[in-house]
């Protein structure tokens, strides 16, 4: 079965409808209750179904946020790893960094609020790009 065909079991239908119910039928990035919505997995695991995922692993988001996710996901995700390389980061560094993470809350909240003022930037950029291609 293609993952097109999944997305039409009935399972991922209700799974799909909790999330939207959850997420009050809004993008959560944007708040935008307009433009179609998706249902957007975080992380995907091999041979895991999509209505098998735990519902704190899905999000609601518009279609452009959803779009703009998958766009950026990739290279941000190259840049982090890029940094840590050149940096000489160690496995076990990266551990202690996710437990500390983990540990503080707070330094969390500070990373979101940093993270969300540069997305909108980020955002902006993407937008207008699009548009120069004539997909707005």
């Amino acid at each position: 079965m293609t993952y097109s065909e999944k997305l039409k079991d009935p399972r991922w239908q209700k799974k799909r409808l909790e999330i939207l119910e959850r997420d009050k039928w809004k993008c959560q990035c944007c708040e935008d209750e307009e433009t179609t919505l998706h249902v957007h997995h975080f992380n995907y695991e091999r041979g895991k179904e999509p209505w098998e995922y735990n519902n704190d692993y899905l999000i609601t988001l518009c279609e452009n946020c959803h779009e703009f996710e998958s766009y950026q996901r990739k290279s941000s995700e190259e840049s982090l790893l890029i940094f840590f390389r050149e940096n000489k980061f160690f496995s076990q560094d990266l551990d202690h960094i996710a437990s500390f993470i983990i540990d503080h809350p707070d330094f969390m909240n500070k990373v979101n609020d940093y993270c969300a003022s540069i997305e909108l930037k980020a955002m902006e950029e993407w937008k207008a790009k699009q548009g120069e291609y004539g997909r707005e």
